[in-house]
Parts: C-alpha cells; sequence; structure tokens
C-alpha cells in the first residue's frame, strides 16, 4: 500500500454509505473493489446493521469503528483537496441515523475539533465541498451549529449570555 502522511489535520469531513447496512470491514472490501489502497474514511459510525440482514444489533448501533489511520490522508472528498488534512467520518444509512449515530458522531467531532484546534466552520458534509454530492444527505453546519448551541444552554443551565 502507498499512503501519503496527513500532516496538519483543520477540517473534518462527514459521509454517509449510502447504504442500510455496513460495516468498517464492508466499506473496506468496496473500496478495495474500487482500486482504492484501503478503506477511504477514518472512522465508521455503524448503524446496527453490520450486514446485509435486517437484523438488528444494538452493540454495533453507534459502534465507532477505524478505518485509515489518522495520520494517514484519507480518499474520501477529491473536490477541493478536501483529501489532504481532513478526517473523514462516515455514518452507516442513507437519509435516516439512529440517535447513537448521532451521539457518537457529536462525541467524534468534539474530541477532534478541540484536539486539531479544527474551527467551526470547517466541519463540512461530503456536499459541501463537492457540487455534484448529496452525502451525508443532511446540513453538517446546521446539525454542527444546533448541538453547539443545545450544549451551551445546557451547560449554562438554561441562561443564555449573549450570542452563541
Amino acid at each position: 500500500m502507498t499512503y501519503q502522511s496527513l500532516k496538519n489535520i483543520d477540517k473534518i469531513i462527514i459521509h454517509c454509505s449510502d447504504s442500510t447496512w455496513g460495516s468498517a470491514d464492508e466499506i473496506r472490501k468496496w473500496h478495495l473493489a474500487r482500486g482504492f489502497d484501503d478503506v477511504g474514511y477514518h472512522l465508521i459510525i455503524q448503524n446496527g446493521h453490520p450486514q446485509g440482514s435486517t437484523e438488528f444489533s444494538e452493540a454495533h448501533d453507534g459502534l465507532l469503528q477505524p478505518g485509515r489511520p489518522l495520520n494517514v490522508q484519507g480518499a474520501h472528498c477529491r473536490a477541493g483537496g478536501g483529501n489532504s488534512n481532513s478526517i473523514g467520518i462516515c455514518m452507516i444509512g442513507k437519509t435516516e441515523f439512529t440517535d447513537k449515530q448521532w451521539n457518537t458522531l457529536w462525541e467524534v467531532v468534539n474530541t477532534y475539533r478541540h484536539q486539531f484546534l479544527i474551527s467551526n466552520m470547517a466541519i463540512y458534509g461530503h456536499r459541501d465541498l463537492d457540487s455534484h454530492k448529496t452525502c451525508p444527505n443532511f446540513d453538517v453546519q446546521e446539525w454542527f451549529q444546533g448541538k453547539i448551541g443545545a450544549r451551551t444552554i445546557n451547560s449554562l443551565n438554561g441562561r443564555i449570555l449573549g450570542p452563541i
């Protein structure tokens, strides 16, 4: 495998698998079949359906799985140089995601934006960088700003001290 090193992480790009099931291993298979060196995403958040069955697995709902190592450039967003200096996160699903997936996504985004000092405005959906995509099929900034606002209000005991 030939990997390009990821040096200065300055953005997070959120994706969806556009499938009703999946896992890091499954996406790795899909990506290898398309000629990738490895799974293109750094992190995958499962939806409780790791394989192509309709059976739901509570243990896999919201489960965070590693993909590519964080120190290796992803292969998840060619448009606008999106692969360079970004963390690619994929949520298993099309347009509906579980509460546990949303909670895991928030924990991951919040952790890495603080760890790498990523601007709040540098949290993107794939569609924000590539106009030919709809992924992740929700407005990432609207979701993110809503989470920040809710967390700020909760942490202030419901008191709003000024613009958030």
